[in-house]
């Protein structure tokens, strides 16, 4: 007879435990419910079979603590990291985090939506946690929601009054809830889930969106529109409340709807998901987590250095446009005028509104495919000179759903309606922050490199590491903060080149228009126009009273990729710095603000000191449909002068 001792029997139970501790497996059910998600050959999913899945994939200590780390390490070049500590709703990002790291989690995905909700009370556009294991789907309401004011001046909310989705996304509603959405479309909504429908709407907008730092602004944001997309084509965007870009707390929303005939019921609509993945590319909880969660150690970073002109565009520029094409909707209504511009290609567009006003549409300020630096140009110079021939006075310029771009292109807009500003007025005052990392990336080709920028003081480039040392300290958020000197960013290239009109219009007779989402380089273009220029700016809103939104959103600064990050701190051969992050241990995206744009009448970063609109169009049913109507109503508001040769400042 062989006998094992006991002490061996210890030993090797104590390491069957360690090993088990160490390679934790997904929750042990009868059935597993990733196998019944990838075993369905619908378009469409629900809620439960999806969440059943996502909380399937079990909670890992090391993730945790990789995950917040690695965040608060990168926290050290986020410029805003102190200022957001101000004030009686001040936030503390690191504390947030910290408190992450002793909190009890369940799973991995109530640990990830956790760490996604530490940077949603910012109100910051450009800041975001991504977890891209829960990225998969997309959850949407099958009710894009509006809102405008009826014949006696009330705000209201209605249900978009076309279809906006692929019929695969009705069938499934109807399958669960045996609801037909088409007999709810144009109604009005008066609650959601027991609360008057506009309180309900900001509750969400302030707790579950954020991304702006005005109320309004959030509110706005969940509401479907009418706009030109990158494209050049118009139509409609269904907003945050149809498809929030997150995973909802909830199945379902309740809904209380009064019909033309002035009844009033109630009905439920499930939030359905909408997989943006083959369902048949994993066949379990451990090959989804493989396939969608876990990192591969030996992958190379595939990022380019991207030049900073380049990074003004925000990384989600809100839910798409309609995905269906419907004769019934606004623009084909209008075709003599929208689909026929004067001028223009893909996002840039000159129309013809009057006898003496012109419009220029612009959709975004990001350089492609679809607007390269030529064809911006080109067709800048013939819609300028076309509208001269014509005699037009009077210049709207119209940024609805605008989300940004890049700033040189922005300045170059300037110039060609001012060409006589300066590029030392005209150029935003910025800074960086400074630490020991960020003055060893300086020595390299990156964001941090001097030479980069011109130092306003000097008017010349900055030499070596001057933007570096010795440095800028301010006090707020109740600590000390190192930043470098003031700086801005060399645009000159893009700027100089092809502008060589004389002025034509003034700016008293220049307006900008937009329904507030204009975001990033559309904001710092905004923002210098009215507060410089003094261009009149008019936002959209449904909202009747109160104090006018801004014109746009987002002005803090450039933002940056967490993976753009990694990628500069490895080619300078800075990695294995103890202070510096490293790979997420499951794929994730983390964007922030890197670089902060101060206003050319505040010491605060823009990003704290927006400005109202100087004027607001109140939306009613017209005004919603059309942009027509928007343009004619902030054409009669404009002040008319004939304009002398040249601008005044």
């Amino acid at each position: 007879m062989v006998i094992v001792k006991p002490l061996r029997l210890i030993l090797f139970a104590g390491t069957f435990c360690s090993w088990v501790l160490a390679n934790p497996t997904p929750k042990v059910s009868q059935i597993d419910p990733c196998t019944t998600l990838s075993q369905s050959s619908e378009e469409f999913l629900t809620y439960d079979a999806v969440l059943a899945c996502y909380r399937n994939i079990p909670f890992v200590e090391s993730v945790r603590e990789q995950t917040v780390n690695n965040l608060m390490k990168a926290l050290q070049f986020y410029v805003f990291r102190d200022v957001a500590k101000e004030g009686p709703a001040g936030i503390d990002l690191m504390q947030d985090l910290q408190d992450l790291l002793v909190a009890n989690f369940t799973n991995d995905f109530d640990f990830q939506k956790s760490v996604q909700e530490v940077f949603i009370p910012l109100n910051d556009g450009h800041v975001g946690y991504q977890p891209g294991c829960y990225r998969t789907m997309s959850f949407i309401q099958a009710f894009p929601l509006i809102s405008y004011v009826d014949s006696m001046g009330v705000q209201r909310v209605y249900i978009l009054d076309h279809l906006m989705f692929r019929q695969g996304l009705y069938d499934k509603v109807r399958e669960i809830s045996g609801l037909s959405v088409e007999d709810y479309l144009g109604m009005e909504v008066t609650e959601i889930d027991g609360v008057p429908v506009i309180e309900a709407l900001q509750q969400f907008a302030d707790e579950a969106l954020g991304r702006t730092k005005d109320a309004q602004q959030r509110f706005e944001l969940l509401l479907a529109n009418h706009a030109s997309t990158s494209s050049g084509q118009w139509r409609s965007f269904y907003g945050y409340w149809a498809s929030p870009g997150i995973v909802p707390d909830k199945e379902s929303i309740t809904y209380t709807v009064r019909s033309p005939y002035d009844y009033s019921t109630t009905v439920t609509v499930p939030w359905i998901a909408s997989s943006q993945i083959r369902l048949n590319s994993f066949s379990s909880t451990p090959s989804y987590k493989k396939e969608y969660c876990d990192v591969e150690s030996t992958s190379p970073y595939e990022m380019q250095f991207l030049n900073p002109s380049t990074l003004g565009i925000l990384p989600e520029t809100g839910p798409g446009q309609s995905e269906v094409e419907n004769p019934t909707t606004p623009y084909s209504r209008f075709p003599d005028l929208l689909n026929n511009p004067l001028v223009g290609t893909g996002p840039l567009k000159f129309y013809r509104l009057n006898n003496n006003t012109g419009i220029l549409v612009l959709s975004t300020f990001s350089l492609g495919e679809k607007l390269s630096s030529s064809d911006f140009d080109t067709h800048m110079e013939r819609g300028l000179e076309k509208f001269k021939q014509l005699g037009i006075q009077k210049l709207i310029l119209d940024f609805t759903n605008n989300p940004g771009g890049s700033i040189c292109l922005g300045y170059k807009l300037v110039k060609y309606l001012f060409p006589e500003v300066p590029h030392s007025q005209l150029y935003y005052q910025s800074d960086l922050s400074r630490s020991p990392l960020s003055m060893e990336l300086a020595k390299h080709n990156s964001i941090w490199k001097c030479s980069n920028y011109y130092d306003p003081h000097e008017n010349a480039l900055h030499q070596q590491l001057s933007c570096m040392l010795p440095g800028m300290t301010y006090n707020r958020g109740g600590e000390p903060s190192d930043f470098t000197h003031l700086m801005q960013y060399n645009c000159d290239y893009h700027v100089n080149r092809n502008i060589v009109r004389k002025p034509w219009f003034q700016a008293k007779n220049i307006a900008i228009v937009s329904n507030g989402r204009c975001a990033s380089t559309c904001s710092s273009v905004s923002n210098f126009l009215q507060r410089v220029m003094k261009v009149r700016t008019f936002v959209t809103s449904p909202f009747p009273t109160g104090t006018n939104p801004p014109i746009s959103t987002a002005p803090g600064g450039m933002v940056f990729s967490y993976e753009n990050l990694l990628w500069q701190i490895t080619e300078a051969g800075l990695s294995k710095r103890e202070d510096a992050p490293r790979k997420f241990p499951q794929k994730a995206d983390f964007y922030f603000t890197i670089m902060e744009n101060y206003g050319w009448d505040s010491n605060l970063p823009d990003e704290y000191v927006q400005q109202p609109a100087t004027d607001r169009v109140v939306l009613d049913a017209n005004k919603f449909l059309s942009p027509i109507e928007v343009w004619t109503e902030v054409s009669e508001k404009m002040s008319y002068d004939k304009p002398q040769h040249g601008s005044k400042y």
